[in-house]
């Protein structure tokens, strides 16, 4: 059986939050293997950590601050988010 296996970072666990960071790899129980070629990992565009701030809890302020300015920087849109994921879940 095929799985897509996938890990996120969140700017936290309420409601408005929003993901950060996304990494996914197929895995295939059949012969238990990842296959890596086909991982993909990338940040998704969020507001400022200044502008999150004050809605962040302390944990996140403390531990998530770094990937949050890096994900404002370099991260893709939600838009594009949407159009990556479309794709690859569309490709064989």
């Amino acid at each position: 059986m095929r799985y897509l296996s996938f890990d996120l970072e969140a700017t936290g666990l309420e409601e408005n939050a929003q993901i950060i960071e996304f990494a996914m790899v197929p895995f295939d129980t059949s012969d238990f293997t990842l296959n890596h070629d086909l991982g993909k990992q990338f940040y998704v565009k969020c507001p400022s950590f200044e502008e999150l701030a004050p809605n962040l809890n302390p944990w996140v302020k403390e531990h998530n601050k770094t990937l949050i300015e890096k994900a404002h920087k370099e991260g893709v849109s939600q838009k594009e988010f949407k159009e990556i994921m479309e794709n690859y879940l569309a490709s064989k």
